[in-house]
């Protein structure tokens, strides 16, 4: 008779950051957050047709791949935020608003699948601003600290001005990393680069 497998759990998380590359890593209470939100959508009564990567095969769906180019499903949501395979919090909510809108895109405004797709996005985008706001929090100063830490100070003043005015408009546009190499070519003449 076999050993009756024990439940480990999912995460250990030890530190209050969750593994990531560079500055943009979860903290724990975004990824809590994250997590909460994901689980939510997941235990809904139209979660299950999420749940798991669609089975083109038992569905018979042969042109399913010619119109949806990037599958995404929750299970594998989940699967990534819990092995920190997510540097950013927009990443994990690009994932799962693609998850809808794949479902959206498939199926027509008239079948059920659109319908349950349509409620969980419109679930998902009412409780999103909630967790983007904390993400948004203290980041304008991370990024600041981060140019000036490359003694790129000269234009400081225009970057905190245009932070304050619109911060999360440009963070959904490029990431972290990207955030740094934009800001960079935005602020400073061309002829900086070619003396490099």
């Amino acid at each position: 008779m076999p050993k009756a497998k024990s439940k480990a759990p999912l995460v250990a998380v030890s530190d209050t950051r969750m593994k990531g590359s560079g500055d943009d890593t979860f903290s724990l209470s975004l990824f809590s957050s994250c997590s909460a939100l994901l689980e939510k959508l997941m235990s809904h009564r139209h979660g299950w047709l999420f749940n798991e990567p669609v089975d083109v095969k038992k569905l018979r769906l042969k042109d399913y791949y010619a119109v949806i180019r990037h599958p995404m499903d929750l299970g594998t949501v989940k699967c990534r935020v819990h092995k920190g395979r997510y540097n950013s919090p927009l990443q994990f909510a690009d994932d799962v608003r693609l998850t809808f809108r794949n479902a959206m895109t498939y199926n027509r405004k008239d079948e059920t699948a659109y319908a349950m797709a349509e409620e969980l996005l419109g679930i998902f985008e009412s409780e999103w601003p909630s967790i983007e706001a904390q993400f948004n929090d203290g980041k304008t100063e991370k990024e600041i600290d981060s140019v000036k830490k490359q003694g790129f100070s000269c234009k400081v003043e225009v970057i905190e001005e245009e932070w304050e005015t619109k911060p999360s408009k440009i963070a959904r546009k490029v990431s972290s990393y990207n955030m740094l190499i934009f800001l960079v070519k935005f602020y400073f003449p061309f002829s900086f680069f070619r003396d490099l």
